[in-house]
């Protein structure tokens, strides 16, 4: 007959090894870069900039959404859902957030349009 001594218990520093614990923490960080990098790269109030749509969508979707809207559309970017734009007043910009724009960013850097 066993006694529950006899079976062996893993200790604490087994079952924490390794960054299983750390990966909630390391997605909410990777959060809070992107979104600071967004709120950092404000588009301007006309002009060219790039268009955040919902993800998983085509982009011919995107595109017909960027002609309802009245902006012109100038290039693809890196990002799949992420289209550069010329926008020319306020109302198109309200346009663009009524056919389904989540935000607007600088058409630079990571958003900049891919030749």
């Amino acid at each position: 007959m066993s006694k529950i001594s006899d079976i062996p218990a893993k200790s604490i520093d087994e079952k924490q090894k390794g960054v299983g614990p750390f990966v909630p923490a390391l997605i909410l960080m990777a959060l809070m870069l992107v979104f600071g990098a967004i709120g950092l790269s404000e588009a301007p109030a006309q002009g060219e900039m790039a268009v955040v749509f919902a993800p998983f969508q085509p982009e011919q979707k995107y595109v017909s959404r960027i002609i309802k809207s009245g902006a012109q559309y100038i290039s693809p970017s890196r990002f799949h859902n992420v289209i550069v734009v010329n926008v020319d007043s306020a109302a198109v910009r309200e346009s663009l957030r009524q056919q389904g724009a989540l935000f607007f960013v600088n058409a630079g850097g990571l958003c900049a349009p891919v030749v």
